[in-house]
């Protein structure tokens, strides 16, 4: 085993997981149960990442032909918290995921931002971060880089590429999403609309998601280029609310924080105009709303 040199003072831990998005929860969560003290932090107010500030709300399910769910482990357990459903409500996750850390050997430390990591050599032995104003330092036997984009790994030199440089071009990547909240959907009505009506072809809905909708969407056009809206996904909330991943935006650069100030701007702006567009062109869409974005980006 690797020999860490850790100094006897500051805070130590068996593991520090850097970042509480639903990969970081898990791996909290699997350290503690095989009895290691564990210390989770996130820049956020709780847990739960893009799934809960993103309002990415709709899982891609993995099952076997006879409908097994083979994502088992940690995922089951959230899964079935969140009432086993492909979409879910963002404030139960936020709450699934808490229960879910809620374990003696887990501390939870929350508008906690990491700074750097602490270097003996080549080895990560702890991390400094940002907490009520003031640097503290935590030292682990193993750091887990949950972040959404290896933020710990690349501060500490591991090497790592951007966007499709692994397909040797620079400066493409993938455009990024505002994931958006309308009301006034009569979802009852958009079941029948969609499954035994057939108004809208090539669209699939149950009793909370839906995804489609490009004959009608592929028919929007944006005030920019910059701007594109795909196929619906939906995800419906407890309080009948729907959240929408749909509107693409190009050009964001997810390392750089005035990038993607200025496309969440771009999308805010746009999102009156596509609600008119859905209340002119989707049946069942006739009274919907705009009732708020999410709080950050959804950057793949």
């Amino acid at each position: 085993p690797i020999k860490l040199n850790l100094p006897k003072g500051g805070s130590q831990y068996d593991v520090i997981v850097v970042g509480a998005e639903p990969e970081g929860v898990a791996a909290a969560r699997s350290a503690a149960k095989n009895d290691a003290k564990v210390l989770i932090i996130d820049k956020h107010d709780g847990p739960g990442g893009l799934m809960t500030y993103g309002m990415l709300n709709t899982i891609d399910m993995s099952v076997s032909p006879n409908g097994t769910l083979l994502t088992q482990g940690t995922f089951k357990e959230f899964f079935k918290g969140i009432g086993s459903k492909n979409s879910f409500d963002v404030k139960k996750a936020k709450e699934v995921f808490s229960k879910l850390l809620s374990l003696p050997n887990i501390t939870q430390s929350y508008n906690t931002v990491f700074e750097k990591p602490i270097m003996d050599g080549n080895k990560i032995i702890g991390i400094t971060a940002l907490k009520d104003g003031k640097e503290v330092n935590y030292y682990g036997k193993r750091i887990i880089d949950a972040t959404q984009d290896a933020s710990v790994a690349a501060s500490a030199g591991v090497p790592y590429i951007i966007g499709a440089e692994d397909m040797g071009v620079k400066g493409k990547v993938q455009a990024s999403t505002l994931v958006f909240r309308l009301k006034g959907i009569d979802w009852d009505n958009l079941i029948k609309i969609i499954k035994y009506e057939k108004k809208i072809p090539e669209t699939y809905i149950n009793d909370t998601s839906a995804n489609g909708f490009l004959s009608i969407t592929k028919n929007y056009k944006p005030s920019t280029p910059m701007l594109r809206l795909r196929g619906l996904n939906l995800g419906r909330q407890d309080d009948g609310t729907v959240l929408v991943n749909a509107l693409l935006i190009y050009g964001v650069d997810g390392l750089n924080q005035s990038s993607i100030e200025r496309g969440m701007e771009l999308a805010k702006k746009e999102l009156p105009r596509i609600v008119q567009f859905f209340r002119e062109n989707i049946p069942g869409f006739e009274k919907v709303q705009l009732d708020g974005t999410a709080d950050e980006l959804y950057i793949r």
